[in-house]
């Protein structure tokens, strides 16, 4: 919870969201209700919904958007996802790899950081597909929580690349 809100305080602050976006996610940070809320949404059989890439892309799992990101793991020397066993093409690991990428980009000053650059870039056009899952979420009538967080992830994403 306090990391919910923690992150929810440093992207009004540096104007990532506005006051009143603020202040509706703040309201719904009912730890119980979200949980609830996420199972309904991931997790209960053929109506949940796939936080895969590769899913919502071919309607199968591990597929050439797992394989291009692997490509872009490789290129910059980061590790595929071994530590969960989780496919690449997984909404959380997409936003990791944006999140190492930036953190590279903001430690180096050298020849490299245009290569960085154009590697974040590309790990960012994998969001596209991220558009049709909050229109899904909206869909199920949880509440908006779920799928204003992806938006302030990918507004988030797409400001330091522009």
């Amino acid at each position: 919870m306090k990391l919910l809100t923690l992150g929810l305080e440093n992207c009004r602050q540096c104007g990532l969201i506005s006051q009143e976006e603020y202040e509706e996610l703040s309201k719904q940070l009912d730890l119980q209700a979200l949980g609830r809320d996420y199972g309904s949404l991931f997790c209960l059989g053929s109506s949940s919904l796939s936080l895969y890439e590769s899913v919502w892309l071919t309607g199968l799992a591990m597929q050439e958007p797992r394989d291009k990101l692997r490509k872009i793991l490789r290129a910059c020397g980061l590790k595929p996802n071994t530590d969960s066993n989780e496919p690449e093409d997984h909404l959380g690991f997409i936003y990791y790899c944006i999140g190492m990428l930036i953190e590279r980009l903001r430690a180096k000053e050298d020849e490299r950081q245009s290569e960085d650059m154009r590697l974040l870039r590309e790990a960012v056009s994998h969001l596209e597909w991220t558009r049709n899952l909050a229109n899904a979420i909206s869909d199920h009538h949880t509440g908006n929580f779920y799928s204003n967080i992806v938006s302030i992830a990918n507004r988030l994403a797409n400001e330091v690349i522009n």
